[in-house]
């Protein structure tokens, strides 16, 4: 059986990946808690852009 860090070690950026996924769980809460007066295109475009930002940023190592 392969240790947790043999699994995590095939993800290279696990900050900036567990940033995305916060990102995408609260606006997914966001979504299910206010759904009243909110735009479900502008939800996921405020969170397609805020990703492409952090990836931009947090995949980009300077160690390359």
């Amino acid at each position: 059986m392969p240790s947790l860090k043999e699994i995590l070690l095939q993800v290279r950026y696990p900050y900036t990946a567990g940033v995305i996924a916060i990102i995408w769980i609260g606006l997914a809460a966001l979504a299910t808690i206010r759904t009243d007066g909110l735009m479900l295109e502008v939800l996921i475009s405020v969170g397609s852009v805020f990703s492409i930002i952090v990836a931009a940023i947090g995949f980009n190592s300077p160690k390359r």
